[in-house]
This record gives C-alpha cells, sequence and structure tokens, in this order.
C-alpha cells in the first residue's frame, strides 16, 4: 500500500465530517490531503457560506440516562476513530460534526437496527394493509362481474 493511500494522522476537528473527513468549508475531501481552512471553528450556514444545511452537529455523551446511539452506530464511529486515528476517548463525552450523506448512513444504520429487532405493530399493519388490498380487489372484481352481468341482458 503506497503512502497516498492511507489517511494521514490527525486530532480530530470540528469544521470536518467525522466519518469521511469532508470539509464543510472549501468541500475538500480531507482523507488524504490538508486545506488551508480553520476547522477549529464550528460550521453554520453563515460562517460556510451555505445557503441549504449539509451539515449536522452531533454530541456523543456515554453518561446520557437513555441510550442515543445503538451497537451499529457506534461501530461505525469507532471505525472512523481508528480510521483517521482520532485517538478520542468514548468514555467521555465529546461533539462532531456529519456531512449529509453520513448523517443519512447513521440514521440508516439507526433503523436497521430497530427493523432487526421483533416490531410486532410494524408487521399487524403491514398484514391489515395486505388483507385489505384483498378485500377490496375482490369487490371490484364482484362489481365488474356484475356490471358486464347487466350487460348481456
Amino acid at each position: 500500500m503506497s503512502k497516498h493511500n492511507i489517511p494521514y494522522k490527525r486530532q480530530y476537528a470540528i469544521g470536518a465530517c467525522f466519518l469521511c473527513q469532508h470539509c464543510f468549508y472549501c468541500e475538500n475531501k480531507l482523507a488524504f490531503i490538508k486545506c488551508e481552512c480553520d476547522l477549529n471553528k464550528k460550521p453554520t450556514l453563515k460562517n460556510t457560506g451555505k445557503e441549504k444545511r449539509t451539515l449536522y452537529s452531533r454530541l456523543y455523551n456515554p453518561k446520557t440516562k437513555h441510550t442515543v446511539y445503538n451497537t451499529l452506530q457506534l461501530k461505525k464511529l469507532k471505525e472512523a476513530n481508528q480510521i483517521y486515528s482520532y485517538n478520542i476517548d468514548f468514555s467521555s463525552k465529546f461533539n462532531f460534526s456529519l456531512y449529509s450523506v453520513c448523517h443519512n448512513v447513521m440514521i440508516r444504520l439507526k433503523r436497521n437496527s430497530s427493523n432487526s429487532k421483533s416490531n410486532p405493530s410494524r408487521s399487524t399493519k403491514t398484514t391489515f394493509k395486505k388483507s385489505f388490498k384483498s378485500v377490496s380487489n375482490n369487490k371490484n372484481l364482484s362489481k365488474n362481474k356484475s356490471k358486464s352481468l347487466d350487460l348481456d341482458q
């Protein structure tokens, strides 16, 4: 593996996406290059010059009353911590930012985790919808048959 394929070690800075190292100021992928932006400044719509939201500020706090991040999400955060050598200690709280694409990945991971648990109300709704469709289809068929019978007479 060449030197250019290994991300350089760095301290995490709030001005870049935690998962993909996308700079919120200059739009560069910082996995293999450095930019001249002040990444220690918290990005906002005003100071990034954006009109549309492309970043999400997050807080990781292991001491919260309710678990915010599931195991899949934590695995993804720890994976980024290892890849980019942030050396972040997950036993204490820290702030981080996510690019909109990475935010969507985290949402999907949360959904995947909740879908893998058995969710009886969801399956009941699906069963109800399927049975409702079949009943309504049967009614439509019987209406069509009666109309065709009326036309024959």
